[in-house]
Formats: structure tokens, C-alpha cells, sequence
């Protein structure tokens, strides 16, 4: 008995073995934000970003999981942050985020669906994260025809994000949002890519009614096989808060 357990355990390694070897390999993003959020007060922003690929328990090899891993840490300054010089980093938002990509649905079209969790780790403080727990469901899907020139792909994303579970006492109303993203890929040589909207979304705040709408563009340059860095930014096009521009960079890492 214990030599057949033996067997059937060697054996399930083994499997896990050949799904993670058919698995591509995860990578390690590292993001700086500086986000004007009102006249003459700003927020500068680190974040960590991880990405793991792994096999599903599925008949179809197509099928692929994806887990996200965000964590960061967050310096204020301006009138609108009374109390803060900018010259000190507090812990914002986590978020963890599993979704599963379809097989090919056709010869150029792909799905996508999974959810995201948000907690509130960044000292019970709405300056540096939600103050709240939100989390919520994502939908998406990919299209990237071949020989299409300078397009790459067009991989719209929406989530809808709800709050709960309020952790400060400056919490009145829980989130409620819907995020958008129509994002827009376009190859502009060999190592540079530009994407639209892939970043920042469209947001409707469903407790009020009201879009917030940007454009958001970055471009990458790969600079290795393994690295890669980009540069970006955000404009809103309404004049409803939740910033006026934003500008990011990043660095990624393949493993």
C-alpha cells in the first residue's frame, strides 16, 4: 500500500511538473507614479507589480491562470494633504488579482475572466489607500489579427470594483466604480510599443452617476530579452476628480 501511495504521489508531481515546464515564466514590474491630484498638491507613488503564470486543472491545454501581486508605498504633499511634506513613504493599497485566459476562441480572438482584491493596508489612512475593502469581478477578451501593420491587438477589460468593510472612521461611503479599460496596442518598430488606455481607465462611480474620462498612453522599449522599460501618462478629459494628470514609468524584469 505505502508503494502504490508513493507511486500515485510521484506520479501527481510529475504532472505538476510538466504543467509548470509548458507554463510560461512570471515576471517582476516595478512602477513610480507622480499624480497631480489638485492644484499644487501631488502624490509620488512606488509599486511593486508581480506576475505568475500557472497551469489549470483542465482537458484543454489553452486554458492558462494569471495571479497579480501588487503592493506600494505612498508620499503626499500640497494643500490638500495637510500634515505631509512629501518626504515620507506609507504602505498604500494590495491587491491580489487571479484571472483565467481562454483558449483561442478563434484564429485571432481569446478570453478572459477572473477577480481582484483590494485591502486596505496602507495605515487605515484614505491619503495612502481605500481605507476599505473592495473587491470585484473582471471581464476580458483579446484581438490580435496578424499582418495588421502597426496593430497589435485590441484587449478591452472592464471590472467592477465594491467596496466593504470600511477600516477608518473618514469612510462615509463605501466604493462602487466600474472600470474600463479599451485598451490599444501598436507596434512602432522592432523593440518599441505603444499601448493606449491600458493603464488608466474609464470610470464610472456607480454611486453617483458620474464618468471620470482620460487618455492614457504609454510606450515600452525592450531593452534585453529580459528587460524592458516604459514611459507614460494620463490627462482627464471631464473635469470630475480623482486627478488631473498623472505620469509613470517602469521597469520590468522576465524571468
Amino acid at each position: 500500500m505505502r508503494i502504490r501511495r508513493a507511486g500515485i504521489v510521484l506520479g501527481l508531481l510529475g504532472s505538476v511538473s510538466v504543467a509548470l515546464a509548458d507554463t510560461p515564466n512570471g515576471w517582476l514590474e516595478t512602477w513610480a507614479y507622480r499624480t497631480a491630484d489638485s492644484p499644487n498638491s501631488f502624490s509620488n507613488m512606488v509599486q511593486l507589480r508581480y506576475y505568475q503564470p500557472f497551469a489549470l486543472p483542465s482537458a484543454d491545454p489553452g486554458w492558462l491562470g494569471m495571479m497579480r501581486l501588487d503592493t506600494s508605498v505612498v508620499s503626499n504633499s500640497g494643500p490638500a494633504f495637510p500634515g505631509e511634506s512629501g518626504n515620507q513613504f506609507n504602505p498604500g493599497n494590495t491587491r491580489l488579482t487571479l484571472w483565467a485566459n481562454t483558449p483561442q476562441i478563434s484564429e485571432q480572438l481569446q478570453g478572459s475572466a477572473g477577480f481582484r482584491v483590494s485591502a486596505p493596508t496602507g495605515y487605515n489612512n484614505p491619503n495612502y489607500s481605500a481605507s476599505q475593502w473592495v473587491a470585484g469581478p473582471q471581464l476580458g477578451m483579446s484581438w490580435a489579427p496578424s499582418n495588421a501593420g502597426w496593430f497589435t491587438d485590441f484587449s478591452p477589460l472592464a471590472r467592477y470594483m465594491m467596496g466593504f468593510s470600511a477600516v477608518s472612521p473618514a469612510v462615509t461611503t463605501l466604493n462602487r466604480g466600474l472600470e474600463l479599460y479599451p485598451s490599444v496596442g501598436l507596434r512602432l518598430t522592432d523593440r518599441m510599443t505603444l499601448r493606449l488606455w491600458d493603464e488608466n481607465a474609464f470610470v464610472l462611480n456607480t454611486n453617483t452617476g458620474v464618468w471620470f474620462l482620460p487618455v492614457d498612453a504609454y510606450a515600452t522599449y525592450d531593452l534585453t530579452k529580459h528587460w524592458s522599460a516604459s514611459l507614460g501618462g494620463a490627462k482627464r478629459l471631464t473635469n470630475t476628480s480623482q486627478y488631473d494628470w498623472v505620469g509613470y514609468g517602469r521597469v520590468v524584469y522576465r524571468f
